[in-house]
């Protein structure tokens, strides 16, 4: 992944916001996008140095020490200015003190990962994970360090975006070898991608504005697709149809309600990080 890390600068413009999980984790690119007055937002990677100093001759901390320390010991979000790794790349680093149940789970799921390569987890790993850490240069003024977490969860919501385009659009799989066969099947399928997207978008906004529930983009995505509706309503000029048909069914399409906020809700309501762990809350990417 990390050698795909750098592709995103071809596209990158100033202002937007690069999320990264651990395998896209590179300093370099994180400096560009930064040069590119641009913004990053990332799990931490515990093999990198922190310094708290860009003086060459700095030592590297020893982090779980550091964040151990007396100063931080009844704090459960902790915020310091960092200089990474060899190149000392700013940023701010986030760590929040998980609840002893995940990281128990944490530690138990690394032991595991870590016997089935013949290694040995270390003792300073293990220590590490009764922190979920971030790094990002979006400034404090922008999100406090306890919302950070809370919107790290969009990448999640990304990743299941490009599931359902996987899995229901069959974007990753192309029958023949002809390359303009191949390309013309892909620009329909990302055309079909756009318009599916658009309908969504306007659902979304009447569930939420009539009913106060939030749609499934799966079930709608799922629901469009079926019997070819969404095809067939624009082959036949029928999209007025549709819609109306939508609105009877609208209910069904949408997210059951649960006790646990979904991630949007949690976003949206701006919940702190550690409060999202309340309520049998999903504790997947942190």
């Amino acid at each position: 992944d990390q050698a795909l890390s750098e592709k995103i600068m071809a596209f990158l413009q100033p202002n937007d916001l690069v999320l990264r999980d651990l395998g896209y984790f590179c300093l370099n690119i994180f400096a560009r996008i930064a040069a590119k007055k641009a913004f990053f937002l990332s799990r931490f990677l515990t093999s990198v140095h922190v310094y708290l100093s860009q003086e060459k001759t700095a030592d590297f901390l020893d982090l779980s020490g550091y964040l151990n320390q007396k100063k931080y010991r009844d704090s459960q979000v902790i915020e310091f200015n960092a200089f990474l790794g060899s190149q000392r790349l700013p940023t701010r680093l986030i760590a929040y003190r998980l609840p002893d149940q995940i990281v128990n789970n944490r530690r138990r799921k690394a032991r595991a990962t870590s016997e089935k390569k013949g290694h040995v987890v270390s003792q300073e790993h293990l220590k590490l994970l009764e922190f979920a850490i971030y790094i990002t240069n979006v400034e404090a003024a922008v999100w406090s360090a306890k919302v950070i977490g809370t919107i790290y969860r969009l990448r999640w919501q990304i990743e299941l975006t490009f599931k359902r385009w996987k899995s229901l659009l069959h974007l990753d799989f192309c029958q023949g070898t002809n390359p303009h066969r191949i390309q013309t099947l892909i620009y329909a399928r990302l055309i079909a991608i756009v318009l599916l997207h658009d309908f969504f978008l306007l659902a979304a906004s009447y569930a939420d504005a009539l009913h106060q529930r939030e749609l499934s983009p799966h079930k709608i995505y799922q629901w469009l697709i079926q019997k070819q509706r969404l095809a067939n309503a624009i082959r036949e000029n029928h999209l007025f149809t549709l819609w109306e048909k939508f609105t009877i069914v609208v209910i069904s399409l949408c997210k059951q309600k649960r006790k646990r906020m979904t991630s949007m809700e949690m976003i949206q309501n701006e919940i702190m990080f550690l409060d999202s762990f309340q309520n049998n809350v999903l504790t997947s990417n942190i």
